[in-house]
């Protein structure tokens, strides 16, 4: 069964879930992700809790979500790091 939710923005179940965690900022239980995914998609809460379950453990196998208790979070990605920067060859001096 797949959600219907127009919005441009969100490809699939997992991203709409951590758009409600992203949302919520802070941790949240799944009966309040099952009111955001009902007043997102307009079905309701106990029709999509079997794939708000596979979302969220799609999301905790990836990292992405991670559950303390009974209550979920989303885990912030990490920065993308620098480039090294390449350091001077010497041009043959002493040593």
């Amino acid at each position: 069964m797949a959600l219907i939710y127009y919005d441009r923005t969100i490809n699939n179940p997992l991203e709409l879930i951590l758009a409600g965690l992203r949302e919520n900022s802070q941790p949240t239980s799944l009966e309040t992700l099952s009111v955001f995914v009902a007043t997102k998609t307009g079905f309701p809460a106990e029709v999509c809790h079997k794939i708000i379950r596979e979302a969220l453990e799609e999301g905790m196998a990836s990292k992405t979500i991670r559950q303390v208790d009974e209550l979920y979070y989303a885990v912030p990605p990490k920065p993308r790091r620098l480039p090294k920067r390449n350091k001077p060859k010497d041009s043959g001096g002493l040593r």
